[in-house]
């Protein structure tokens, strides 16, 4: 497996999202659809990412491609449980190394040529155009519908349709580029859980192109915070999000006041309540061995969170102190940072029970996710560690963080 690259990073942020489903651009766009051939069943499976394709000048135009090609997909399929994709792009297949011995030096006119080729190549194969991008994929399934298009049905972007985007349109790519990718040399990575909001050039623009003239507090901040739905509470926390999250909360309720109720003494609800004080700092846990009355305000907090929430409002640490009952507020008083632990805690229980965002089905609700279907999307629906952070929490992430990419960039340098 090649190591992170910006070919690899490019494939994935013109073709997936962040969680690994394919674009809606790609599956619905009235024309960046394309054929319309590819859809949701690319959002899960395996990938093979076809690199570069050769073959002895003496034995070309004779099959052994398509045929080396078709086996490779073959047998690597023959070991997965799962579909498979193989995924390429033509000009990827040219090597730099056949131009030079054909040419002497690095000619466009062939480098144009040779891409020519192999998208013939390719679509001979059975490779398809993956809506309109530059990527083409070819599954192993005999059963899926790229089988059955034909190569000169197979629509290219410089016929047809004008694909021009709009200004809006443009806008908005630039934009959610500049939230999730990140480019540091030759490494390529995700930034979405470091968001902090667009500059507000970028948010200005935005609204003189979606003809918002006079936008009050909330647009701006939903503008700022990219929310799709019009609806964020603070610009940020969507519907879904709210109840994802208020959800979680109230099961850690549940969980720990059965605790509470079952433990005689601190030392025993402490140790059970482990999980619940990942971020508490130690000496918080020592102050509530010497007082049950402390436990009840600990167990208070997940209560007040959940109030919070229900209220519509931004569950930040101002607001959480505003719900919270004698006992929490006595807590709150004299550990003051544990709502920042506690924050911490839901948002990432949230995030690993989620079907998309987390573990899939291994935590899967399905009344929740019933519940959250009826609710408008939005683009901040999966993105917790940006709302966690966005709250005054902890920057949660399942992937590399940005550190991470930079660290890898510069190694050679350190």
């Amino acid at each position: 497996m090649e190591k992170r690259s910006r070919v690899l990073g490019n494939l994935a942020f013109t073709l997936f999202d962040r969680h690994g489903r394919l674009k809606k651009e790609h599956k619905a766009h009235d024309v960046k659809k394309g054929s319309g051939t590819w859809g949701a069943e690319m959002d899960n499976g395996y990938l093979l990412m076809l690199g570069h394709v050769g073959v002895n000048e003496d034995y070309r135009r004779k099959g052994h491609g398509r045929s080396l090609v078709k086996e490779l997909i073959q047998r690597v399929d023959s070991i997965l449980e799962g579909p498979l994709f193989a995924i390429t792009m033509p000009n990827s297949l040219v090597a730099a190394m056949n131009a030079k011995s054909r040419h002497g030096s690095y000619s466009r006119q062939f480098q144009d040529d040779s891409e020519l080729v192999f998208k013939e190549f390719i679509r001979a194969v059975g490779f398809r155009r993956i809506g309109r991008s530059p990527y083409f994929a070819l599954a192993a399934d005999p059963n899926h519908p790229c089988h059955q298009i034909l190569a000169f049905d197979d629509p290219d972007p410089e016929v047809g349709d004008n694909i021009r985007d709009a200004p809006l349109e443009v806008q908005e790519a630039a934009m959610e580029e500049m939230r999730v990718k990140l480019v540091i040399f030759n490494e390529v990575g995700h930034r979405s859980d470091d968001f902090s909001g667009f500059p507000d050039d970028a948010v200005a623009r935005l609204a003189r192109l979606r003809d918002v003239r006079t936008p009050t507090h909330d647009d701006e901040m939903r503008l700022k915070y990219g929310c799709t739905c019009g609806k964020c509470i603070g610009g940020f926390l969507s519907a879904r999000m709210q109840l994802s999250v208020k959800t979680k909360a109230e099961e850690c309720l549940g969980m720990l006041s059965v605790m509470l109720r079952t433990s005689k003494t601190t030392n025993a609800f402490i140790d059970g309540a482990k999980e619940y004080m990942k971020y508490t700092y130690p000496v918080v846990k020592d102050s509530m061995k010497t007082d049950m009355r402390l436990c009840e305000g600990f167990v208070d907090v997940f209560a007040c969170f959940a109030r919070t929430l229900g209220d519509n409002k931004v569950p930040n640490k101002d607001n959480i102190v505003g719900h919270a009952a004698e006992d929490g507020y006595i807590f709150l008083q004299k550990h003051s940072t544990t709502c920042k632990s506690v924050g911490s805690v839901v948002f990432e229980m949230a995030m690993n029970g989620d079907a998309v965002a987390g573990f899939g089905p291994r935590t899967y609700n399905a009344e929740l996710q019933e519940a959250l279907d009826k609710l408008p999307e939005c683009r901040n629906d999966l993105e917790y560690g940006f709302v966690s952070g966005t709250c005054g929490y902890r920057r949660l992430s399942r992937g590399e963080t940005i550190e991470s990419v930079r660290e890898t960039a510069l190694a050679p340098w350190n």
